[in-house]
C-alpha cells in the first residue's frame, strides 16, 4: 500500500464523521466532517503527515477557528 493509500484509509477509518455535525462555531451544521487530527495523531500516521500537509494547499483546505 502506498503512503497515499494508507493516508486515505486512515482518514476514512478515523477522521470521517458522518451525521449531523455542529461546527465549533456553534452556528453551522454539516452532514459530515473530516477531523484529520483523529488520523494524523496516531503514532503510525506520522510518516504520512507530510503527505497530507503537502496536499492541503492543493485542496484549498481550511481549518475551523477555535
Amino acid at each position: 500500500m502506498s503512503a497515499r493509500e494508507a493516508l486515505i484509509a486512515e482518514l476514512r477509518e478515523h477522521a470521517l464523521v458522518i451525521g449531523d455535525v455542529v461546527l465549533t462555531s456553534g452556528s453551522a451544521r454539516r452532514p459530515y466532517y473530516i477531523d484529520a487530527k483523529r488520523a494524523i495523531l496516531l503514532p503510525r500516521a506520522s510518516p504520512r503527515c507530510e503527505l497530507l500537509a503537502a496536499r492541503r494547499r492543493d485542496w484549498g483546505a481550511t481549518r475551523s477557528a477555535a
